[in-house]
This record gives structure tokens, C-alpha cells and sequence, in this order.
């Protein structure tokens, strides 16, 4: 995978205020069923979060929200809030004290190298509270782990990108945590032929 393409092209896309790129119906489609693992008074970690969008929609009026992403011009346009704590800081990298009801990592690990995707959930598991969700959201393949990388004509970019295969993800994600539900997404959502939008509900 090349991290140089991966890099060159978030921090373009950071520059020009571009985050997610799914619809509001995706959106309105994962707050549906996400916001049932947020409780009053939750507190919540979005590793690779970008602006955003999805997190600070779960945030509970009495929560709290730490949003970590390795692109500082993705954390200026998230809302600015008391209980919205930003931190400009690689995925990879972060450690924190706190311990969190709920955690999203979502797009983050197809960009990632299967080994540090692994790195990223022992991670994630050490920081969830005794009763916290973590929820991985990817596009996954629809048979074996493809990594594409060139020219993107509809993102008119470089791209480049790992997609997991579902069996191989559940796999990983089972290793670490004891309770593991698979969210498929509805086929409105899924266009290309070769890869679907997954989300894995993971708890201990």
C-alpha cells in the first residue's frame, strides 16, 4: 500500500473542506442505528474522524466528543463546543487516559495495513469503558482482500486503498473482542460491484 498517495490525498481533500463523501441518506442511514450505542452522558472517541459529521450528530447534549485526526484542516471545520475536544494526531499514534462508551473508526482501515489495523482495535479495546461499543465501518470486498491504487477519474486523484475481505476483517476483529455483530448495509448504498459498505458492533 502506498502511503504516500494515501497521504497526498487527504491532505488534499482536507484543504478544500471536503470530508465525508457518501450522501446525506448515509448519513441519516448509520445515525439511525448508531445513536442507540450512545447513551446520555456518553462519552465518545472518533479515531480518524475527519470534520466530523457523523460523531458530533451522536454527541448527546451531556456528552462529551474527542475527535482525533492526523489533518488539522479536517479538525477546523468540525463545530467548536465545550464538550468537543480536538485532537490533531495520527491514528497510530494516539494513547489516552479517558475511557470511552463509544468508539467509531470509520474509513479508517482501508487505509490502513492489515497489520496496523490489528494494532488500532488492541487499541481501541484498552480504551473502551466495561460496557462501551467500538464500531469499524469500512467498505470490505466482496470476496477476497483487494488493494486498489492510481488514478481515481470520479475523485480525479491518485487513490489508493486496502479492502478487506469480510471473513478475514471478522477474523481480526474476534481476536480482540468477544462479541462481534456484522451490519450490512442496504444495497442502495452499495453501487460497485466488487465491495460493500460493512459495519462491525464489537463489544467485551
Amino acid at each position: 500500500m502506498d502511503k504516500n498517495i494515501i497521504d497526498i490525498f487527504w491532505k488534499k481533500r482536507s484543504a478544500e473542506g471536503k470530508g465525508r463523501w457518501t450522501d446525506e441518506n448515509l448519513l441519516g442511514y448509520e445515525l439511525s442505528w448508531i445513536s442507540e450505542h450512545a447513551p446520555p452522558n456518553a462519552q465518545i472517541l472518533d479515531l480518524g474522524s475527519g470534520p466530523g459529521e457523523l460523531s458530533c450528530s451522536l454527541l448527546p447534549t451531556n456528552g462529551k466528543l474527542t475527535l482525533v485526526d492526523k489533518y488539522p484542516d479536517f479538525l477546523k471545520l468540525a463545530p467548536i463546543a465545550p464538550n468537543i475536544r480536538k485532537l490533531c494526531c495520527d491514528v497510530l499514534e494516539f494513547d489516552d487516559t479517558e475511557r470511552y462508551d463509544l468508539i467509531l473508526i470509520f474509513g479508517v482501515v482501508t487505509h490502513l495495513t492489515e497489520k496496523e489495523e490489528t494494532q488500532t482495535y488492541q487499541k481501541a479495546v484498552k480504551l473502551l469503558s466495561r460496557n462501551g461499543t467500538l464500531i469499524v465501518k469500512n467498505q470490505v470486498s466482496s470476496g477476497e482482500e483487494k488493494t486498489v491504487s492510481g488514478y481515481s477519474p470520479s475523485l480525479k486523484q491518485d487513490y489508493c486503498g486496502r479492502y478487506p475481505g469480510l471473513e478475514q476483517q471478522g477474523q481480526r476483529l474476534n481476536r480482540v473482542f468477544s462479541d462481534v455483530k456484522i451490519i450490512h448495509y442496504p444495497e442502495q448504498f452499495n453501487p460497485w460491484p466488487d465491495t460493500r459498505h460493512v459495519a462491525f458492533v464489537c463489544k467485551n
